[in-house]
């Protein structure tokens, strides 16, 4: 590299292993004579979570001078991804599939919560139920009250619950044992 041969001369190595070169002691004897302001490796402490002096100040004079792009490796090829490409259809499936299985997540919570509400109650008014059913599953996600009136009717359908012979709008529990 030609920016390193200027700065250092033919006395030098291009490192790439990810080493930290500021503590080996050419570098601490190379630095002490070339940098006024060096501060060693036995005044810094150890395992320190700032940044060691030297990686300001060499590592940044030599990446100013490289030229980066030119510098590629096998492992540096791979790692070059476009992101312009759309999504594959086995990705898109993913996504189609964990959303399917949310859903279904959803609507199964649904019903257990106004099993849980019901089962307490007894009775209710259905447009009570959909507001209790709201307020208990709010924490975990955003009901909407399509989902619940469908889980309600699912519940109905099922003979879990039924609606009262003279109120249609009072719903009663059915419990296991009538």
């Amino acid at each position: 590299l030609e920016c390193g041969d200027k700065m250092l001369g033919n006395d030098w190595t291009y490192q790439q292993d990810g080493a930290r070169f500021h503590t080996h002691h050419l570098t601490q004897e190379w630095c002490a004579t070339h940098f006024p302001d060096f501060i060693p490796e036995t005044r810094w402490p150890p395992n320190s979570p700032d940044l060691y002096p030297l990686d300001y100040s060499l590592s940044n004079e030599l990446a100013q001078c490289m030229n980066w792009d030119r510098i590629t490796t096998k492992a540096t090829k791979n790692i070059k991804i476009n992101l312009n490409v759309p999504f594959k259809s086995d990705e898109q499936k993913d996504i189609e599939s964990v959303h399917q299985s949310i859903d279904e997540d959803r609507i199964m919570v649904t019903k257990a919560a106004i099993g849980r509400i019901m089962k307490a109650i007894k009775t209710s008014k259905h447009a009570l139920l959909i507001q209790e059913v709201i307020e208990q599953l709010t924490p975990r996600f955003k009901p909407k009250i399509s989902l619940i009136k469908k889980c309600i009717d699912v519940l109905i359908e099922g003979e879990y619950l039924k609606r009262k012979p003279n109120e249609k709008d009072m719903l009663l529990y059915v419990s296991a044992t009538n």
